[in-house]
């Protein structure tokens, strides 16, 4: 990955344990088919595939972030823009964050969330985050927003808020 290349993190991401190993990652934007398969063993396994895919996948307004090594997914996230009751101006929704189990601590959650968050025009970024990852996005910037809550047949998650 070098600066010139348009799909690197300006930043050089990915950083810490592994970032040799992680050398030829690629953190670009993306089809959602292209991070399906990845969203779905993470976040959705034993589930039908379908759940995976979530409304507002296919709208021209949502972006999807992949991070790749050669044409496998190892990481996602997708934006969706949508607004809040309890928020105000142009909100953008932060769904599907996911790291496949084999490229964990590699710093490539950071990557994938540094890399959609970066240009967008947002007064406001929110997340409904399992209670697993509110440690991550803290290190981000991010706040809780909400007491704990359940989506049924995902999990305990709270709502957050990210960085202004």
């Amino acid at each position: 990955m070098t600066p010139q290349d348009p799909t690197a993190h300006p930043q050089g991401w990915p950083r810490g344990p592994g970032s040799d190993a992680a050398a030829a990652l690629r953190v670009r934007r993306c089809s959602v088919d292209a991070i399906l398969d990845l969203r779905h063993a993470v976040l959705r396994a034993g589930r039908p595939r379908a759940t995976a895919h979530f409304d507002g996948d296919d709208l021209p307004t949502t972006w999807h972030v992949g991070a790749f090594r050669g044409d496998r997914a190892v990481g996602c996230m997708s934006l969706f823009q949508c607004g809040h009751d309890a928020l105000d101006g142009t909100a953008w929704q932060l769904r599907g964050m996911a790291v496949a189990d084999d490229a964990r601590r590699e710093g490539i959650a950071s990557a994938v969330l540094a890399h959609g968050l970066q240009g967008q025009d947002a007064s406001t970024w929110w997340c409904n985050a399992r209670v697993s990852a509110v440690p991550f996005y803290a290190t981000h910037g991010w706040t809780l927003a909400s007491d704990r809550f359940d989506i049924p047949g995902v999990g305990p998650h709270h709502r957050m808020r990210g960085p202004s």
